[in-house]
């Protein structure tokens, strides 16, 4: 009768006189035999595990594997509604470079105002956000700047940094000139449009006229003339110049090159080759300038 007693106890209701509260507690069954044996507990031992390092974004790329993609949406650029949807190309055009007008338009404020947006508090740091760093004359510049600005692909504070370090007449090494050139001859002297405005750049993937020919007045010939002419200076100034449409000069380097005994790098015969078009009319006389040029 005893055990029985104790198995129904199992919920009891409990009050509180100060609170003035009823409270529902659940016990824990104790089974008790006639000779009133103590009462046995068991306790499970916490195992912590050890600490996973996490990124500040490990969460949300876990979140993002928890959904499907809806094949039937609408690209993220457009509004996900029937009514405001382009519908044909032009409209989708107009709807895509107007929207990417705003993005422009927030940019010139981030240029031209850079006092208004010193509080970046972005977790992870997104440099995007920093208003643009620029050097004058007065500032203290040395090559670590430069290859700093060479690293971030900043075009035009390459080449002010550059012309302050030769106007104060601070040696520049080989290896930096060579980083440098390498960057100007890529991107023919002129920053390039930013990836933010993927949409300005996918139309005129097929807009002849704003392909820039080669800039010969540009800070990569300079650069190049008064640095020493190696196989990569010269690798360099031959994919540069068949890159953006002076391929007859790419090949007169490129004999000059051989001519030195020197080897140029795989990327600037690639870049050389696939110009040959330019260079010859039809497409034997260019199927063996191109073997010509293997062959050497």
């Amino acid at each position: 009768h005893e055990a029985k007693t104790n198995m129904a106890a199992c919920r009891r209701i409990v009050y509180l006189p100060k609170k003035g509260h009823f409270y529902l507690h659940k016990l824990v069954p104790s089974y008790q035999s006639s000779t009133n044996a103590a009462q046995k507990t068991t306790k499970k031992e916490i195992v912590v595990p050890y600490r996973i390092e996490r990124g500040p974004t490990d969460i949300l790329k876990a979140l993002a594997t928890t959904i499907s993609r809806d094949p039937t949406a609408a690209h993220y650029k457009y509004e996900d509604d029937p009514y405001f949807m382009p519908a044909s190309n032009v409209t989708k055009r107009a709807f895509a470079l107007s929207k990417e007008s705003g993005r422009k338009a927030a940019r010139y404020f981030l240029e031209n105002y850079p006092e208004l947006f010193k509080c970046n508090t972005s977790v992870p740091h997104i440099k995007a956000f920093d208003p643009p760093v620029t050097y004058s004359e007065n500032d203290d510049v040395n090559e670590n700047i430069l290859k700093e600005c060479i690293m971030n692909e900043d075009i035009q504070n390459c080449i002010d940094v550059f012309n302050m370090l030769k106007k104060k007449d601070i040696a520049i090494s080989q290896e930096t000139k060579q980083d440098l050139l390498e960057l100007l001859a890529f991107y023919n002297n002129s920053p390039p449009i930013p990836e933010d405005y993927y949409e300005e750049r996918f139309f005129q993937l097929n807009d002849e006229s704003s392909i820039k020919k080669w800039n010969a007045k540009g800070l990569a010939e300079k650069l190049f003339d008064n640095m020493e002419k190696d196989g990569r200076a010269y690798s360099s100034m031959i994919a540069g110049l068949s890159k953006h449409g002076n391929a007859e000069r790419a090949l007169l380097l490129h004999d000059e090159m051989k001519s030195k005994g020197l080897i140029g790098t795989v990327y600037a015969y690639n870049c050389l080759l696939s110009e040959l078009h330019l260079i010859k009319e039809d497409s034997q006389s260019s199927w063996e300038l191109a073997l010509n040029l293997l062959h050497q």
